[in-house]
């Protein structure tokens, strides 16, 4: 991956430099310590993502991404939790975050979340590309491009998708969802024969402590899509994911909390969860 800095705290963009090299995730191709230069930069210098602190001078944040009009894959820095903030900052086309002050280990995650979505999209980029083609080939040689779209890769392929449409990928627990979503689409009844402790021991030593990051990030996504709800009923994402992957009465549960701003939560099945994640990922159903 190649990065674009745009953080006005020297300290902050040498503790992330660090971390890139460190991890080996990717070099560093360029720093603004303002929202102009950045605005000039990275058109030219093309990076595939801008790490981009909320509050810098003479161009914020929000403003900077929405000049740049989505052409980048963007995380937003800052120490700003509040709703109608981080709803404008999804507005502005901000999926995935970092809070202040920085966390190692997060950065971390959600750079390896982010790659993982610019890799599927890229991937997805390429069957579209080959479907294309093939449209004008033999009715034989589209059938077989159909058979390939709907290979288990794909399919896998679509879960970060998902979990990046209900506000999740950048989550701690993101990592494990994959992990047992991607083993449930090649064996499809595995938690229809065993208990939740004995799925998570194929994936981790510690089972207890796989679900619970699952259960945390689950409760993230079913208070995403609540608010998605109360906002607008209709909304696509809700109407896709929000009763397929949690009870219709938890949902309510959750929306009704938010409304009387208490702290009254939804609860999460993560059988129902992972099952949910998984039939939308396999369904037959191709969404470009």
């Amino acid at each position: 991956m190649r990065f674009y800095i745009v953080e006005d705290d020297p300290n902050i963009v040498l503790i992330l430099k660090q971390i890139l090299s460190d991890q080996s995730l990717g070099e560093v191709i360029g720093v603004a310590h303002d929202g102009e230069k950045a605005l000039k930069e990275i058109p030219t210098l093309q990076p595939d993502i801008v790490l981009v602190d909320l509050f810098i001078p003479k161009l914020d944040g929000l403003s900077l991404l929405q000049k740049l009009k989505g052409s980048v894959t963007s995380i937003m820095i800052s120490q700003v939790s509040a709703k109608d903030m981080v709803g404008r900052a999804y507005e502005a086309g901000v999926e995935f975050f970092i809070q202040k002050p920085i966390n190692a280990i997060e950065v971390i995650s959600v750079i390896r979340n982010v790659k993982k979505s610019i890799d599927a999209e890229r991937k997805l980029s390429q069957i579209k590309s080959m479907f294309a083609v093939e449209m004008m080939e033999p009715v034989q040689n589209k059938t077989s491009l159909v058979n390939n779209i709907s290979d288990k890769v794909y399919k896998k392929d679509r879960v970060a998708e998902a979990l990046r449409e209900i506000g999740v990928l950048g989550e701690s627990g993101a990592d494990a969802i994959l992990t047992s979503v991607h083993y449930l689409i090649d064996h499809p009844n595995a938690l229809n024969e065993m208990s939740l402790k004995k799925f998570f021991n194929h994936f981790s030593k510690h089972p207890k402590s796989f679900e619970q990051k699952i259960r945390r990030t689950a409760a993230v996504a079913l208070n995403n899509l609540a608010y998605m709800g109360l906002d607008d009923y209709s909304n696509l994402v809700f109407q896709d994911y929000a009763h397929v992957l949690f009870a219709f009465r938890e949902v309510r549960v959750e929306m009704d909390g938010i409304k009387a701003q208490n702290d009254a939560h939804g609860s999460v099945n993560i059988r129902k969860f992972l099952e949910g994640l998984s039939h939308i990922c396999t369904s037959d159903e191709i969404l470009f």
